[in-house]
């Protein structure tokens, strides 16, 4: 194993550390007040059947920070398999946590969840916003509210804030931003599944149809009714709602959330987490 290797496990094992230790104090205080109703809590978690259990602790974790941030939400899990550990955590919140089965998610495939999310996540939930998160990715502070504010899509920018950007956004209105940690219109989320359904849906899976770079930056290019319909922020304004260290951009001011594992080692330094 290399020296990088190592450093990296390392970085998760203490991460998991860190949502663990959150996830006893969060299970052991009183629940939050409910959060807003036009927001829906969405995850997909399908891992093989010999992992799903222990992570899913992790995702537990990053679900009950997400409700200490951002109040009691509406929440969807979506999953290739309904376990135990899932039906566990969900039975005592009743209707406030739906487990959605779909047979389609491969593990270690996660073009299967691209495409669920193309053509199905407008069906997953009924309110006027999702917002997405995973394991290592979601909020670190309250303020969801501001940005419920007809913005279709928020997420972590891809790429700098140059001059290639900001002329691509202001004739294309493309602003590639990641996906794993987002917040999405519904009106977005039917756009999509619609244009999905009508021209991509049997093309061979590339990149561009990975499911955040097709909402931001391939439809946006290659379909004038839905750049000239949908609103993006600015790179600048994306950075404030997520952190991914991949570009390593200074961060002056704390996200609301953030990207993966490398993103938080970060933030934590920083902001004493």
């Amino acid at each position: 194993m290399s020296l990088s290797h190592r450093k990296k496990v390392a970085a998760v094992a203490r991460f998991h550390e860190w949502l663990l230790t959150r996830l006893e104090q969060n299970r052991s205080i009183e629940l939050p007040a409910p959060g807003p109703t036009e927001v829906t809590l969405l995850t997909y978690f399908f891992l093989p059947k010999n992992l799903s259990d222990e992570h899913f602790l992790y995702l537990e974790g990053a679900i009950r920070e997400t409700w200490r941030q951002c109040g009691l939400l509406t929440t969807v899990i979506v999953t290739n398999e309904i376990t135990d550990a899932m039906r566990a955590f969900a039975e005592p919140f009743g209707r406030l946590v739906e487990l959605q089965e779909e047979k389609s998610l491969i593990p270690g495939r996660l073009n299967t969840m691209s495409i669920d999310c193309n053509a199905r996540l407008a069906d997953r939930f009924h309110t006027r916003y999702v917002l997405l998160i995973t394991e290592d990715g979601f909020p670190i502070r309250p303020g969801i509210g501001r940005y419920m504010d007809g913005i279709d899509f928020w997420g972590s920018p891809v790429g700098g804030d140059n001059w290639i950007s900001r002329l691509r956004a202001h004739f294309f209105n493309c602003h590639e931003m990641l996906g794993s940690f987002s917040l999405r219109s519904k009106r977005l989320c039917r756009m999509v599944q619609e244009q999905w359904n009508q021209q991509y849906c049997k093309q061979d899976f590339t990149r561009d149809l990975y499911e955040a770079r097709f909402c931001t930056h391939t439809l946006p290019l290659r379909s004038y009714p839905y750049r000239k319909e949908i609103q993006f922020p600015s790179v600048h304004e994306a950075a404030l709602f997520s952190f991914d260290s991949t570009n390593l951009r200074s961060v002056k001011v704390m996200p609301f959330g953030f990207s993966g594992v490398r993103a938080f080692r970060i933030l934590e330094a920083q902001f004493k987490l």
